[in-house]
């Protein structure tokens, strides 16, 4: 009788074993996809500050880009369609932002999925936060 309730707790237990196995998803360490979006401060072009805007999309879309002021003021705004698109932006930011600590935002929302990346690009020493991503 001992004989046969270890011979079913054994069953059981690879039973559950086999189970627990395949119902969970199998994680690989794999290679880590590119950001969607990527937004890098490249130097400055004829004094003005420049950043270096890179859609990284294998399927053609339709992107919203905005760049504003941190007082939400529309600097310059643009709606690009295409895949793996890349845009350089010079910033001239002496007539539109006053203060030498200035910022602006950088706001990219997709056509199809209606998420938006919001980036600030701090205009004193050209440092590029990824700030907030927001539906």
């Amino acid at each position: 009788m001992k004989q046969a309730i270890k011979n079913v707790r054994t069953i059981t237990m690879g039973l559950m074993t086999l189970c627990f196995l395949g119902v969970t998803n199998a994680s690989f360490a794999g290679a880590k996809e590119k950001d969607p979006v990527e937004l890098r401060y490249i130097g400055t072009i004829k004094n003005h500050p420049a950043i270096q805007l890179d859609l990284n999309n294998s399927n053609p879309g339709v992107y919203f880009i905005n760049i504003k002021s941190m007082d939400y003021h529309i600097l310059y705004s643009e709606i690009v369609d295409g895949t793996n698109l890349s845009r350089i932006y010079r910033l001239n930011l002496q007539d539109a932002l006053s203060t030498s600590n200035a910022a602006v935002r950088v706001e990219v929302t997709s056509e199809k999925t209606h998420q938006t990346k919001v980036y600030i690009v701090n205009t004193s020493n050209g440092v590029v936060n990824d700030a907030v991503t927001a539906k």
